[in-house]
């Protein structure tokens, strides 16, 4: 499912936007598997006068005529940390102006982690934000109230209209390696990137950092995010293009159909072993469409919530 951006939104009202996508989101909850995932039903206990009559089961009512209410179990409350890759790569797809419902990577990233917010915030989870590329742009401390929350949105939002070319590539490794001795113990680490990495060093020295994490008994969710028409299945038909890069690499004019077949195989063998890897870490990572894949970053992240209390 692609949630629908209302006809008059443009970005700039970013919490107002992942609340709505949120809400619509847990509106269809009760045909899904996730049914329950703010409090979870434990038993009836006697009504007794005086309490509030907010949690009274009328249905058991009409058929003992006695009133009792629902008890709940509420879950247990987490520390999330969402690191966002604002790297140059990010930007991709590029354009000089901005389109909502066609969103480059950091937007789709930025959207999508706006909307676990609102998800973790209902569930009264404390939550911290990192914005990085070679260095860390912003990083904030662990908080669960509403004035804390609005802080990381506006933060965000701040990002969305960015349009910068020749961006730095990002310093993976360094930040999680980072994260891994400053953030309290049992954390659950949420990652936003396209984790590309150009050679077999950058591999390995990314793997070592997510080993870490996990080392120091941190919960891991990854979201690679990539625009899987061109990034994953290169469909750019048989006209020259002229490929400039977004983290000052250059640019050069090249046939798409004389490289297609070189790209995919490198492409698919770094995706088949960095999916490897993280498996045999036991770590959770995404594969994440930027223009259909809001709903499975949202559904990861309860399955993810469910493993951990």
């Amino acid at each position: 499912m692609q949630f629908e951006l209302p006809q008059e939104y443009e970005f700039g009202s970013l919490e107002w936007l992942s609340r709505q996508m949120m809400e619509g989101f847990v509106t269809g909850l009760h045909k899904s598997p996730f049914h329950g995932f703010s409090v979870e039903f434990s038993e009836h206990k006697i009504f007794n006068p005086g309490e509030s009559t907010r949690h009274i089961d009328w249905k058991l009512y009409a058929k003992t005529d006695r009133l009792y209410t629902k008890k709940y179990e509420e879950e247990t409350n987490l520390k999330c940390r969402i690191l966002i890759d604002t790297s140059g790569s990010m930007l991709y797809p590029w354009r000089s102006e901005v389109n909502p419902r066609n969103p480059n990577k950091l937007q789709f990233s930025i959207l999508s982690a706006a909307m676990l917010m609102q998800l973790m915030r209902r569930q009264r989870d404390a939550i911290a934000l990192t914005l990085f590329d070679e260095n860390t742009h912003f990083e904030s401390q662990m908080a669960s109230t509403q004035r804390h929350h609005r802080f990381l949105m506006k933060e965000m939002e701040s990002w969305l209209m960015m349009t910068d070319q020749d961006r730095p590539a990002a310093n993976l490794p360094q930040t999680l390696h980072r994260i891994a001795e400053t953030q309290a113990r049992r954390s659950l680490i949420i990652v936003f990137s396209d984790f590309f990495c150009e050679n077999a060093e950058q591999e390995k020295a990314l793997i070592d950092a997510l080993q870490h994490l996990t080392y120091n008994r941190h919960e891991v969710l990854l979201y690679q995010i990539a625009d899987h028409n061109t990034e994953w299945s290169f469909e750019f038909g048989t006209e020259p293009y002229r490929m400039i890069g977004l983290e000052g690499e250059g640019e050069i004019k090249l046939s798409p159909e004389e490289v297609k077949n070189a790209y995919l195989n490198a492409s698919n063998r770094f995706r088949n072993e960095f999916f490897s890897q993280t498996l045999k870490l036991g770590i959770d990572a995404v594969e994440a469409d930027i223009q259909t894949d809001y709903r499975k970053v949202l559904q990861k992240l309860l399955v993810k919530r469910q493993k951990i209390r």
